[in-house]
């Protein structure tokens, strides 16, 4: 499987969740990234879920001809 149809299906996945559960999933990794021995590991995950997030919800607020 190539890489961008894994990150693809990533994403897929990631947006099916809604904006409520990827949200407190990306608290809870930055909660435990602070308590845990691999804290900095976690806390730098849960910042890169925060970043996609922000994206696609930038993303999917431009309408079509901004795009």
């Amino acid at each position: 499987m190539k890489r961008g149809s894994r990150e693809a299906e990533r994403a897929k996945k990631l947006r099916s969740l809604g904006p409520n559960t990827r949200i407190y999933f990306t608290r809870l990794l930055a909660v435990a990234g602070t308590v845990c021995d691999h804290g900095t590991w976690l806390f730098t995950l849960a910042l890169q879920i925060d970043a996609m997030i922000r994206y696609e919800n930038a993303s999917e607020q431009k309408t079509p001809a901004a795009r």
